[in-house]
């Protein structure tokens, strides 16, 4: 902090750079670069703070700094709701957003033959931006069920949150994320999102309440899941209200901008302690 100067330094860290170059299998000099300018700037910092344990941790292992954790603010949104798009099937069950090997499609499209043999009738839809050559090797992959699964391209926001207002369930099983808005989208939807029990899922769904969490990886539990989600009735009703548990509590943005202010007011407070001894000095002098 620059003397003299009463604000603190404060960084919002919304990735962990390393883990997701190597995860996505996308290390290169350009991603080696960004991290070391991003683990840069939360050594300079004065406050650091993530939004979930699973960064923050990672991220306080690697700069020896300690990262605080606060929650984003999260509110459902209210206003008027398009229909899901003509042609898609009445029950679905739902992968958005990023398309990519850190988010799980990889390990969703290896699970979802399993899950078609038991359950023939199963319908997904897949919808997103991707690379060409990874979309082109998962069509390939699920091709001899190709009747059962739609690809969309991105939407816009209202038609996003309409086809996820109609999902069964949603399936994001991220290996390394931190809290992404797919999975909180969908909750506050109240429909139920199946992930991994890492990689920051498991810091926003309760199993058995609002989702399954499914060993990270695991291919068979992964497509298990997906055919509980879909049988009749299901585990687990879409319509829950997300904001009144005890984990979408801390999502409220009376809880969320607290934290960040009680961030700020103990740094302020720390400060005052550690300078109070100069002062008396000073003034004995």
């Amino acid at each position: 902090m620059r003397p003299g100067v009463l604000r603190p330094h404060l960084v919002r860290c919304s990735s962990a750079p390393d883990l997701y170059a190597e995860v996505d299998l996308e290390v290169t000099a350009a991603s080696k670069l960004r991290r070391r300018m991003e683990l840069a700037s939360i050594r300079r910092a004065d406050l650091s703070y993530a939004p979930s344990r699973f960064v923050a941790s990672h991220l306080s292992k690697v700069t020896g700094r300690r990262l605080e954790v606060i929650r984003p603010p999260a509110l459902a949104e209210t206003g008027p709701r398009l229909p899901p798009p003509a042609g898609l099937p009445a029950r679905y069950v739902l992968h958005f957003g990023q398309l990519r090997r850190r988010k799980g499609t990889d390990w969703l499209v290896a699970a979802l033959p399993s899950a078609f043999d038991v359950m023939p009738d199963i319908r997904v839809v897949i919808m997103g931006r991707a690379a060409q050559d990874d979309l082109r090797k998962w069509q390939a992959q699920l091709r001899p069920w190709g009747s059962q699964v739609d690809w969309l391209p991105p939407q816009s926001r209202e038609i996003v949150r309409a086809i996820v207002a109609n999902a069964t369930a949603v399936v994001q099983p991220s290996l390394v994320d931190n809290l992404p808005n797919t999975v909180i989208e969908s909750l506050l939807e109240g429909v139920p999102v199946i992930g991994g029990a890492g990689g920051s899922i498991d810091e926003m769904v309760v199993p058995g309440l609002t989702g399954e969490l499914v060993p990270m990886g695991n291919v068979a539990a992964l497509s298990a899941a997906i055919v509980a989600a879909w049988s009749v009735p299901p585990p687990i009703a879409r319509g829950f209200d997300w904001c009144s548990t005890d984990v979408g509590k801390d999502f409220s943005p009376e809880r969320a901008v607290g934290a960040l202010l009680q961030l700020v007011a103990n740094w302020h407070s720390m400060r005052h302690v550690l300078e109070e001894p100069r002062s008396l000095d000073a003034a004995s002098r």
